[in-house]
């Protein structure tokens, strides 16, 4: 079965880090995305996602293949969703 690959998960979760950093004092405030600036973050991915995996090697296939296929547009099956939605409470959602 197909996975994402680990350094594109990292890098995607290090640029998710550095959108929220650009955020943090609650007015944008834009922070270059280079290497230099978040090379640290980034090796903090890879060591946390090998840590899952030595941890328990099938666990981690099957986190990065289902990333895998929700990324690649594979739907899930309609079951999954369905139950999925039955755990989120639409109508109790913050609207302010």
């Amino acid at each position: 079965e197909k996975e994402v690959p680990l350094a594109m998960l990292a890098l995607v979760a290090t640029a998710i880090h550095a959108s929220l950093t650009e955020w943090k004092s609650g007015a944008h405030k834009t922070i270059p995305f280079s290497a230099d600036t978040y090379l640290d973050v980034y090796n903090e991915h890879v060591i946390t996602l090998n840590g899952i995996k030595d941890g328990n090697v099938r666990g981690y296939h099957m986190m990065m293949h289902n990333l895998y296929k929700g990324a690649s547009g594979v739907p899930a099956p309609a079951q999954s969703r369905t139950k999925a939605l039955a755990h989120v409470d639409i109508a109790g959602m913050d609207i302010d």
